[in-house]
């Protein structure tokens, strides 16, 4: 489903994921699209600047009004493949015998000063002062660069761009989970604190509830299905008392592996983890036919041990099996959702679209577009 198909109004950038970020193109397609129209008149033009040009101008033309808007700018930047402008490269000269780590240390100062250029738009236009800044990694930095090791079961390295935390991308550890974010707004009370660091946890579910809060919206204004977060905007606010919650699951993959060195996903074991307050387990998997963990389980104190060094496991069996039943909990309602795959039938016999073809790229511009023109639950 196009952004449009998700109570959106306007969208640009790509559809796909690790695209060429000067030329736009992946897998022998183009991708960068306006409106929902293809637009290649972009080529040549670096990807996070054209994301700060489009959310600069929507903030311009929305500044003569009292309309509220929400601004969603997912950079693309600093994902692979790591390719930064050349004054960017440059800042880093003492990388340049390393190109991936220049460039990715590239993309991180160009992207900061994309945040900082809307924030200026925000600021100019006047309406940073009814505004809520809100940022947020998706995940923690990969490896697989010079020197960097790709992730592997029971990952136990800590990379540099993820010290003290254990582990990267795709993984289940903290490295791999637990990311920086912050939110800086003049609508935050006196008793925020300011300048300071909200040590609660705090899921992505969060942020739904806790922005509709922060506007004096209500979720129960609409019907929708259940929320799954919570808000935590009285929490940021700095009453402690508000930081409801206790428990995150942090991912739940029913693929189990299979050997001692390869791995079935791009995510290797541990497959399933859970926090509950300052402890998280980690399952190696869930047997989907028996509703059983299976394999090695691993119990950390995440607060005590970022760095995931002490397994607690044998010293705390209670804690085990109490968070155990809570993996065990979502486990029963993660397998009755056949895993995704990347090739029919997609996402089991049962899927709706289980015979539909891969999309490729289309027309007189060999361009990525949406290739099943059926709604939602339609097959194609």
């Amino acid at each position: 489903m196009l952004p449009s198909s998700r109570g959106f109004d306007y969208q640009s950038g790509l559809y796909n994921a690790m695209g060429d970020h000067f030329e736009h193109t992946i897998d022998g397609g183009y991708d960068w699209h306006v409106g929902e129209v293809t637009q290649t008149g972009f080529r040549g033009n670096y990807s996070g600047e054209l994301v700060r040009d489009d959310s600069v101008a929507f903030i311009w033309r929305l500044s003569n009004g009292s309309a509220p808007f929400f601004l969603y700018a997912p950079f693309q930047e600093a994902h692979s493949p790591y390719q930064a402008p050349a004054a960017y490269l440059d800042m880093y000269p003492e990388l340049s015998a390393t190109p991936e780590k220049q460039n990715l240390a590239g993309m991180l100062s160009h992207n900061d000063a994309m945040v900082g250029d809307i924030v200026d738009a925000l600021n100019a236009t006047g309406a940073l002062q009814n505004s809520i800044v809100m940022f947020s990694a998706d995940n923690g930095g990969p490896g697989g660069q010079e020197g960097v090791p790709r992730p592997s079961r029971f990952d136990s390295t800590i990379i540099d761009r993820n010290w003290p935390f254990r582990g990267q991308k795709h993984e289940l550890y903290e490295g791999g989970v637990r990311v920086a974010g912050f939110v800086y707004s003049p609508l935050l009370p006196g008793t925020a604190p300011v300048g300071g660091t909200v040590h609660a946890i705090i899921h992505v579910t969060d942020w739904l509830p806790t922005l509709l809060t922060a506007a004096g919206l209500s979720p129960s204004a609409r019907a929708h299905l259940p929320l799954d977060g919570t808000s935590m905007w009285g929490c940021l606010s700095g009453d402690s008392a508000q930081c409801g919650r206790t428990e995150v699951l942090l991912n739940f993959n029913t693929v189990c592996d299979s050997g001692l060195l390869g791995f079935a996903t791009e995510c290797p074991a541990p497959k399933a983890a859970v926090r509950v307050g300052e402890l998280k387990l980690l399952a190696e998997c869930y047997d989907a036919t028996t509703g059983k963990l299976t394999g090695n389980l691993e119990l950390y104190n995440v607060t005590n041990d970022p760095s995931e060094a002490v397994d607690l496991a044998s010293a705390m069996p209670e804690e085990v099996t109490r968070l155990g039943q809570r993996l065990q909990f979502y486990g029963a309602q993660a397998a009755q959702v056949p895993p995704l795959s990347d090739r029919p039938p997609w996402q089991g016999a049962g899927y709706y679209c289980a015979s539909c073809a891969s999309g490729q790229p289309q027309g007189v511009n060999a361009a990525w577009e949406p290739w099943c023109e059926g709604d939602a639950g339609v097959p194609c």
